[in-house]
């Protein structure tokens, strides 16, 4: 057994210790036990990148995304300005999720109004890989892609 799997299991069996008798005498991988988000805790993501956001024609850049995903479903989506002027936020319902994506339906930008799709894709480490959107905020279109990266 390689040295990063003996400090894979032994980290997995201190995060996870109901797992460790199973993960010491089987040998199975970490990336086969983990599990993609705790059901009793919140995922929380959030990224540096780049990206634009539209509403009613007009558009900004974004330079910061981030998630977070509450275990009863609700959603906050929040998406800072590329010139430092503040940050737009989003609140949403979980509609669905695999291991590395989220689709979530807006219901609302602080006191408007919105409605639409959200679909964020996340990596490793809570990082975003990607969040692109379509809806309305108080009666105007709503678009944005963001991409993540350092």
């Amino acid at each position: 057994m390689s040295r990063f799997r003996k400090t894979a299991i032994f980290l997995t069996s201190l995060v996870f210790p109901w797992l460790g008798g199973q993960v010491n005498q089987v040998g199975i991988s970490v990336s086969e036990t983990l599990p993609v988000v705790a059901q009793n805790s919140a995922l929380h993501l959030i990224q540096k990148g780049r990206g634009r956001l539209n509403i009613g024609g007009r558009g900004r850049g974004i330079a910061v995304a981030s998630v977070i995903l509450r275990p009863i479903g609700t959603v906050d989506l929040g998406l800072t300005y590329a010139d430092g002027s503040g940050t737009l936020r989003f609140g949403g319902q979980l509609i669905s999720q695999t291991e590395n994506t989220l689709t979530i339906a807006l219901t609302n930008s602080g006191n408007a109004d919105a409605s639409g799709e959200v679909t964020v894709s996340y990596g490793l480490f809570s990082s975003i890989s990607s969040i692109s959107g379509n809806g309305r905020v108080d009666g105007k279109s709503l678009n944005f892609q963001f991409s993540g990266g350092s």
